[in-house]
């Protein structure tokens, strides 16, 4: 049986993965990794690619809440 600190970090380690997924695919942004360079760490974002990535975001939330089902 899993303890619930293992759990928790398997739920953070999900959530990065979705949060990763969703800049890359959705928004074009490499990694979520600090990089220590303006040019690398800040990024212009349109009204739409952040209210599709939201909209992901939000999407998949409701998904994993329901046990993976639509």
């Amino acid at each position: 049986m899993k303890t619930k600190q293992a759990r928790e970090q398997k739920h953070r380690e999900q959530a990065e993965a979705r949060a990763s997924f969703i800049a890359k695919e959705v928004l074009g942004i490499e990694t979520l990794e600090e990089r220590r360079s303006d040019r690398l760490d800040f990024h212009e974002v349109s009204v739409n690619g952040l209210r599709e990535a939201l909209a992901l975001a939000y999407q998949m939330g409701r998904s994993e809440a329901r046990g993976g089902k639509r």
